[in-house]
C-alpha cells in the first residue's frame, strides 16, 4: 500500500544531515569512528523492515498455513465439475461417435450435463475458511458456461445424426413421389412402377424405425434448450406427414396397375409375336453380313460392328422389357438362346476392334510427327501398352484376322524402333542419309521443314534392318 506514497520532507531534511554530520567528521580526520553510506529508503521498505510489521508477517504467514488443509477440503468439493475443465468437448464428442451411438445413449450424455448444470446452481454464493470468505458466483458462472458448451456439443452431434437421417428419408420420399407419379403407358412404364412400389415395400420397416428416432432426437433437443439455426426442428414435423403422403401414392398405383392389367397383358403378347420376328431376321442377317463374317477385313467388320451394335442395343431393351412384362403377368418367359449367342460375340469383338481402332489411330498419329519433334522413349512406351492390352485379350479372339494385323503392326512398329532411335542420333550426317537412301531406295529429305517420320516409315526399313543397323 506504501509503494507509491512519497517520503515526507522530514526525511529528506534528517537524510541530508545525516550526510552532512558524516561529511564534518571526515573531514576532521576522526578515522576511529566508522563510516558507512547512509542511503535514503522509500517508505514502504522501511515499512516492511519494521520490527513490528515483520512480526505480524510471521505470525499471518503461520494463521494462512494453518488454513491450508480446510481451504484443500472446500476445493475438493468443487472436483466433482473437474472433467468440464480438464477435457476438451469436441474430443470427447469424436470418441463417443466412434462408438456409433445410440438415441437413448445421447439421452444419457445430454441428461447428465443438465444435472450436472442443477448441481452447479445449487452451490452455495460463498464457502469460509477461517477469516477468508470465498465468493463462488463467478466461478458457478463459468462452470455453467462450461457445462453448456458440452451440452450443445453433444446436442449438435445428434442434431448432425438426425438431420443426416431426416435428410436421407426426405429424398427417399421425393425419389420415390416423382417415379410414382408417371404416367403408365408402356410396359416399360409398368416395370418401372412395380419396380418403385417394391423398393418402397423393401424400404418401409427402415423408414419406419428411423422416422421415430429423429422425431424423438428433436424433442430430446427441444427439452434440454438446445437450438440450432438451421431450419431442422420445422422440417421434422412434416417428415411422418410425407411418408403417409408416399403410401398414399402407392395405393393409388396399385390401382392403376391392376385397373390397365387386361389392356396391357394383350399388348404384351402382341408385342413379343412382333419381337420374335424381328429378331429372326437379325439373326438371318447377322450370321450373314455381321462383324464376323468369315475373311472380312479387319477395318470393314470393325464398321460393321458399330452398325450391328446399334441394331442388337435395340432388340435387347426390348427384351428386357417383354421378358420383365412375361414375368410380371405370370407367363412363361421365353429364351432367346441365339441372342445371348451374338451378345457374347459383340461383347468379344467390341473388346478386340475398339483396341485395334485405338492403335490404329494412335500409329496413323505417330506418322504425322515432325522428324524433330519425334520422341522415341514415349512411343516405345504407348506401343508397351498396347502389347500389354493385346496380351489380355481373351483366347478366342486370338484366331481372328484383326487380331493378328492388330499384333503384326505393333510388333513391327515396335521393331522399327531401336531403328528410329538409332537415326534420330545427333551424330547422323547428310553422308549417313545419303548411304541410307542407297540402301533402302528411297529418299530421305532430312533437311525439309516438313520432314516427318511418315516419310522414313515409307522406307522398307526393316527389309533392311541389319544393313541399317
Amino acid at each position: 500500500m506504501a509503494k507509491d506514497i512519497s517520503l515526507w520532507t522530514f526525511s529528506h531534511l534528517h537524510h541530508k544531515q545525516l550526510q552532512a554530520e558524516q561529511l564534518a567528521v571526515r573531514d576532521a580526520g576522526d578515522d576511529s569512528l566508522p563510516t558507512k553510506q547512509i542511503v535514503l529508503k522509500p517508505l514502504d521498505r522501511q515499512l516492511s523492515e519494521h520490527k513490528d510489521v515483520t512480526k505480524a508477517v510471521v505470525q499471518l504467514g503461520s494463521i494462512v498455513s494453518s488454513l491450508k488443509a480446510d481451504a484443500g477440503d472446500v476445493l475438493e468439493e468443487f472436483s466433482h465439475f473437474s472433467t468440464l475443465w480438464n477435457q476438451d468437448p469436441d474430443e470427447q464428442v469424436k470418441e463417443f461417435l466412434e462408438t456409433s451411438p445410440s438415441l437413448p445413449e445421447f439421452s444419457s450424455q445430454i441428461t447428465s450435463y443438465s444435472k450436472l448444470e442443477a448441481q452447479i446452481e445449487d452451490l452455495p454464493a460463498w464457502c469460509t475458511v477461517g477469516s477468508v470468505r470465498f465468493d463462488t458466483e463467478l466461478l458457478k458462472i463459468s462452470l455453467t458456461q462450461e457445462c453448456r458448451a458440452w451440452k450443445r456439443a453433444f446436442g449438435a452431434a445428434l442434431n448432425r445424426q438426425a438431420l443426416a437421417d431426416m435428410a436421407e428419408i426426405y429424398s427417399f420420399v421425393d425419389g420415390f413421389s416423382k417415379r410414382l407419379q408417371r404416367p403408365i403407358k408402356d410396359l416399360e412404364d409398368v416395370r418401372g412402377a412395380m419396380a418403385g412400389l417394391r423398393e418402397v415395400r423393401e424400404a418401409e420397416i427402415r423408414i419406419d424405425r428411423t422416422i421415430g428416432p429423429v422425431e424423438e432426437s428433436f424433442a430430446l433437443l427441444n427439452r434440454h434448450e438446445l437450438s440450432f439455426s438451421d431450419g431442422n426442428a420445422e422440417k421434422v414435423d412434416g417428415l411422418a406427414y410425407a411418408w403417409k403422403n408416399l403410401n398414399t401414392l402407392v395405393m393409388q398405383t396399385q390401382n392403376t396397375l391392376v385397373s390397365i392389367q387386361p389392356k396391357m397383358k394383350t399388348d404384351l403378347l402382341s408385342g413379343v409375336e412382333t419381337f420374335q420376328t424381328s429378331v429372326q431376321t437379325f439373326y438371318a442377317v447377322y450370321d450373314e453380313r455381321g462383324p464376323g463374317v468369315e475373311g472380312l477385313a479387319p477395318r470393314e467388320a470393325s464398321d460393321r460392328l458399330q452398325a450391328f451394335q446399334a441394331q442388337f442395343d435395340e432388340l435387347w431393351r426390348k427384351y428386357v422389357t417383354y421378358s420383365g412384362g412375361e414375368e410380371l403377368f405370370g407367363l412363361t418367359v421365353k429364351e432367346y438362346p441365339d441372342l445371348q449367342r451374338i451378345k457374347r460375340e459383340l461383347s468379344l469383338l467390341s473388346k478386340l476392334y475398339n483396341l485395334y481402332n485405338n492403335v490404329i489411330e494412335s500409329v496413323n498419329g505417330y506418322y504425322d510427327i515432325q522428324w524433330c519433334d519425334l520422341d522415341i522413349e514415349k512411343v516405345n512406351n504407348e506401343l508397351q501398352d498396347f502389347q500389354n492390352r493385346i496380351r489380355k485379350l481373351p483366347k478366342a479372339l486370338k484366331e481372328w484376322q484383326a487380331f493378328n494385323d492388330l499384333k503384326k503392326k505393333i510388333d513391327d512398329f515396335s521393331e522399327t524402333c531401336p531403328l528410329l532411335d538409332m537415326m534420330a542420333n545427333k551424330a547422323m550426317m547428310s553422308r549417313h542419309w545419303q548411304r541410307l537412301s542407297e540402301l533402302t531406295g528411297h529418299s530421305f529429305d532430312v533437311e525439309s521443314e516438313n520432314f516427318a517420320l511418315r516419310n522414313i516409315m515409307e522406307a522398307p526399313l526393316l527389309g533392311n534392318k541389319e544393313d541399317i543397323e
